[in-house]
């Protein structure tokens, strides 16, 4: 009886074919952990950014004031209203910012998914605003502001901007896109301050 020395073709042909069904199947787990992984990061990030800008939109509506020249005017999808506004001044080598009065104004774009804020100083306040609007929250599914007068119910805007008066409070309704079909959102009711 002779021996055999070797691998046969056949034998050769399905090692190799037991060692890409699974290498398959581990990078298949492999990719589908990753796509998990990349929409669990993405929907942090996107509540991290959401309650960023809350935090700041609280601050600045803590700074507003009322004004002649800057008068309030507000609606669900948008708002403008005198506050302090951030300049960054560069003196040599140091930089600081400092807040002038100013105009703050945020808009909601229901078809880009996007809220846009522009701040603006004097003396840009006459220039048109579409220029100094900036993205500030992207991939919102829904935004809305509501504005609520001194009693705590709702208030029109239109009788603020008559009186040139400021709300008590703003309202803020955020919705975004969890997962492919879970939607998160998140309320918050500013107070601001009293105006004299």
């Amino acid at each position: 009886m002779k021996s055999k020395k070797g691998i046969t073709l056949l034998e050769t042909l399905l090692a190799v074919s037991l060692i890409a069904v699974v290498g398959l199947a581990i990078f298949q787990v492999y990719a589908q952990g990753t796509q998990v992984w990349r929409r669990v990061q993405t929907t942090g990030q996107q509540k991290e950014r959401v309650l960023i800008f809350l935090e700041r939109f609280s601050k600045e509506l803590k700074n507003t004031f009322r004004s002649d020249g800057i008068p309030f005017s507000g609606t669900a999808q948008s708002i403008s209203l005198a506050g302090l506004v951030p300049e960054l001044v560069v003196q040599g080598e140091e930089q600081d910012y400092i807040f002038k009065p100013g105009r703050l104004q945020y808009e909601f774009d229901p078809v880009q998914k996007v809220l846009k804020r522009a701040q603006i100083t004097y003396p840009n306040l006459d220039k048109p605003t579409d220029s100094f609007f900036r993205p500030e929250l992207e991939n919102i599914e829904e935004f809305s502001f509501s504005y609520y007068g001194p009693a705590g119910s709702g208030f029109e805007p239109e009788l603020l901007k008559a009186a040139n008066e400021l709300p008590a409070a703003v309202g803020v309704k955020i919705k975004w896109l969890k997962s492919e079909n879970e939607v998160e959102s998140v309320e918050k009711i500013i107070n601001l301050p009293v105006n004299f």
